[in-house]
């Protein structure tokens, strides 16, 4: 008798770690993928260009993707460097994948915001040269900064 409550007892055992191995299981489209690309770079000029890429959706206007762990996998800006020259007006478009960020620098006075999903467009005129810090409040300690240079 005591042999058959240690048979069921091990069955049960056994059964527990089948069930959980399942619902563990390892599933390729969950790990970290690193990436090993050189960090993007937005320069708009205010010459007129013959440039037809994807990239130029509208002349003039610079398209920033705020990427994260729902959408891209990674806290990042796209492009995350900017360069400008003083005195510029330049038209931002900024795209939030699947979580609320922000589009701060802190020394130029920029603070904006966008809703997970949303696009959202806003205009600045850069009058201060340097290289300033950009960053996402939300996801600063996640690396989500980016850097703008105003010659």
């Amino acid at each position: 008798m005591l042999s058959t409550i240690y048979s069921k007892a091990l069955i049960f055992a056994l059964l527990i770690i089948v069930v959980f191995s399942l619902a563990c299981g390892s599933d390729s489209s969950s790990e970290t993928k690193e990436s090993t690309a050189a960090p993007a770079t937005a320069k708009v000029e205010e010459k007129s260009s013959t440039s037809n890429s994807d990239a130029e959706a509208e002349k003039g206007v610079v398209r920033v993707i705020n990427q994260d762990m729902g959408g891209s996998g990674s806290y990042t800006f796209v492009p995350n460097e900017f360069i400008f020259e003083k005195g510029q007006n330049v038209t931002f478009e900024l795209v939030a994948e699947t979580e609320y960020h922000t589009f701060t620098v802190d020394d130029l006075k920029i603070d904006e915001d966008i809703n997970a999903g949303e696009t959202k467009r806003f205009k600045f005129d850069f009058n201060k040269t340097g290289t300033f810090e950009l960053y996402c409040i939300v996801h600063k300690a996640n690396g989500m900064v980016g850097e703008i240079i105003v010659k």
